[in-house]
């Protein structure tokens, strides 16, 4: 029996449906099973647990654009040390700060991109879960407004956003690629 138990708690979560909706009044059928008061208690608390979605989501995409506010500003900074080098009117100096900067962008670029792609998967985790929330409330809020955004054409930030590493990492390329010939050609 306490075998069978455990099991029984191990995999709660095995099921297809994300959420458990038993005792929530989305049919007569619920309705006759269960009390008034039971059915209002566990509406409330699917409720609760919708709003703690929505707000673990939104931390979820402001953590998001704070990490892409550090990479883009690192990124930024980088690149104006490779203008500050000219500076010097020493090509050698130009060609070791470019391979340098170079190498940087390109590691930060692969990390802002995975970076950004847990934060994606991440987030549709969240999605699915309120998704299938909404589907118990009368609205579906967020899935009406992606439907919405997706017929009018309207992206996402976060499509956007994946564009700046990519711009950057070829920047990075780029620096990598001048400082070496700089190099080949100051020791040729």
């Amino acid at each position: 029996d306490a075998f069978a138990f455990l099991y029984k708690e191990a995999t709660w979560n095995g099921a297809d449906s994300l959420i458990n909706t038993i005792g929530v009044a989305n049919s007569t059928e619920d309705a006759a099973c269960h009390s008034d008061h039971e059915i209002q208690k566990n509406n409330d608390l699917l409720l609760e647990q919708y709003r703690i979605m929505v707000e673990t989501s939104e931390k979820l995409m402001d953590r998001r654009q704070n990490t892409s506010n550090l990479y883009t500003t690192l990124c930024s900074a980088l690149v104006a040390l490779v203008g500050a080098s000219f500076a010097f009117g020493n090509f050698s100096i130009v060609g070791i700060v470019s391979f340098l900067v170079g190498f940087i962008l390109t590691f930060l670029c692969i990390n802002w991109r995975s970076c950004l792609k847990s934060y994606d998967m991440n987030n549709a985790g969240k999605f699915a879960v309120l998704n299938a929330i909404e589907k118990i409330l009368p609205a579906n809020m967020f899935d009406s407004e992606y439907r919405y955004n997706t017929k009018n054409g309207i992206r996402s930030y976060s499509s956007r956003e994946r564009i700046l590493p990519i711009i950057f990492l070829i920047f990075g390329i780029i620096m990598i690629i001048f400082g070496i010939g700089v190099g080949i050609y100051f020791l040729i």
